[in-house]
């Protein structure tokens, strides 16, 4: 009779066990499936950099974290306006994003050339992104040495970006006017790094 009474406390014991593993394994699969589903399109290599001040979020995003040589690289500078007005008027001098980057292994630095505009005005309304996609020919030597600018000519005419590790920052640059009509300068900038491998 105390034979049974172990072997039945056996028994249950196992099946408790079992039970707790099937929950256990059944819980850590659905938590993958929410994470995926919070994470959304970030749950892949995409890769976030962002900067928030005031009323306003710059964002620079690249589709990977690492390409590989002949991938294009892709990457976008966004900005949104979070204040409470409906909309907002900014005024720029130039680009609304200033992308610079540097090559890392080799110290190259390949600033996007500033092109100096008229003054001008457009509105930012709220929480909309404004966005503008990387173009790597807007890219310009920083040095007067062969090593930049043969560099430089490879960088371009590559599909993709050559081997190395680069680190890219935007920046915006724009000033608006308060209720008192005072200037008020706005420079941010945020930055990461990707890498290009054979």
């Amino acid at each position: 009779m105390l034979l049974q009474k172990e072997s039945g406390y056996t028994t249950l014991k196992t099946y408790i066990l079992y039970m707790l593993l099937i929950l256990f394994f059944l819980t850590g699969c659905n938590n993958k499936d929410s994470l995926n589903e919070t994470m959304g399109s970030f749950a892949t290599d995409t890769i976030v950099s962002e900067t928030a001040a005031g009323d306003y979020i710059l964002r620079l995003v690249s589709d990977k974290i690492v390409y590989e040589v002949g991938d294009e690289v892709r990457m976008e500078a966004k900005v949104k306006y979070i204040g409470e007005k409906e909309k907002t008027s900014i005024q720029l001098g130039e680009s609304l994003f200033l992308f610079d980057i540097r090559e890392n292994t080799r110290g190259i630095h390949l600033p996007y050339k500033k092109v100096e505009m008229p003054s001008f005005t457009t509105e930012l309304e709220r929480n909309s992104w404004y966005s503008e996609v990387y173009d790597k020919k807007e890219a310009h030597s920083n040095g007067s040495d062969e090593e930049s600018e043969e560099f430089l000519k490879e960088f371009i005419d590559l599909q993709g970006f050559p081997v190395g590790e680069y680190e890219i920052e935007v920046t915006t640059n724009f000033f608006t006017q308060n209720e008192q009509e005072q200037r008020e300068d706005h420079i941010y900038s945020t930055s990461l790094i990707v890498e290009v491998v054979d």
